[in-house]
């Protein structure tokens, strides 16, 4: 995985990275390419999706553009880490258990699975050594979940315990049959369940209706794991990219002017580079 170099919050996954084909061979490129980030923002008054400046959620450090569906980092903003999160997941359904370890098979994170039994639930033995724990619970009709005679009760307390309050609860609705918020309601008012309103709050508590859907999910759910494992220190340290963002814009103004047939949006994108391009002179005189 990636963090960023100046406050070590989590920024990427290897498996999200894209390789980049450059002119020459013995070419070494100054950034790295991501489909996907996390902890990153971008430029609060951009006026165009497909060209923006990137900058950390934690530290607010520029760290790389956004052209096109390209995520390019300064290699210079980010190292990366073995540091790897243990995920314990839980279900009474098998076929959950073994689609969630398919998908995160050829992930850097760790997950172990731990089938449950109705009867055996009041004494669950835990997975040891786990950062973060998941349950994931099939929707089938109105179920008592958590509070005093729910399921899960007696094992969230322990998993939350076992990870510092790092747990989360999905929800699996495959008929998309029930209004989110309105489950969520029922359960805690007329349930009497008013941790399923909190934990739905503090985005402990999800739904899916498509397996399609869990990379994603578990994803954005792994970013604040790795947050809450390793916190964040914020180290306020002014960098200079001036450099980096040149070749960066230099790389794809020709990458760009090489496309046979452009459409609108490579018009439009090479255009913004050109912009850029002139803006970064004129403030490199400037200073």
């Amino acid at each position: 995985m990636y963090i960023c170099n100046i406050c070590d919050c989590f920024l990427a996954n290897k498996s999200d990275e894209i390789t980049l084909q450059t002119q020459k061979k013995e070419q070494q490129l100054n950034f790295q390419t991501f489909k996907m980030m996390y902890n990153c923002k971008e430029d609060e008054f951009k006026k165009y999706d497909l060209f923006s400046h990137l900058y950390c959620k934690f530290c607010d450090q520029e760290i790389g553009m956004r052209i096109g569906k390209d995520l390019s980092i300064y290699k210079c903003q980010i190292k990366e880490v073995m540091k790897s999160i243990n995920i314990g997941v839980y279900s009474l359904k098998q076929e959950l258990l073994q689609k969630i370890s398919q998908i995160l098979e050829n992930t850097c994170f760790q997950c172990i699975v731990k089938p449950l039994l109705k009867k055996e639930l009041s004494n669950v033995q835990l997975i040891p050594n786990v950062n973060a724990a998941i349950i994931i619970h099939q929707v089938e009709s109105r179920v008592l979940l958590l509070g005093k005679n729910g399921l899960y009760n007696d094992l969230t307390e322990q998993l939350w315990k076992q990870t510092c309050g790092n747990v989360l609860l999905i929800l699996y609705d495959k008929d998309e049959k029930n209004n989110q918020e309105e489950l969520i309601y029922n359960l805690a008012t007329y349930g009497q369940q008013p941790q399923i309103a909190e934990l739905y709050q503090s985005q402990n508590l999800v739904f899916f209706t498509e397996i399609l859907n869990l990379n994603l999910i578990l994803s954005k759910y792994f970013a604040k794991s790795y947050n809450q494992i390793y916190p964040v220190e914020i180290l306020k340290k002014e960098g200079d990219v001036s450099n980096e963002k040149c070749l960066l814009l230099k790389y794809y103004n020709e990458k760009y002017k090489q496309i046979n047939h452009p459409t609108q949006d490579d018009k439009l994108i090479l255009l913004l580079i050109n912009k850029s391009q002139k803006q970064f002179q004129f403030e490199c005189k400037i200073q």
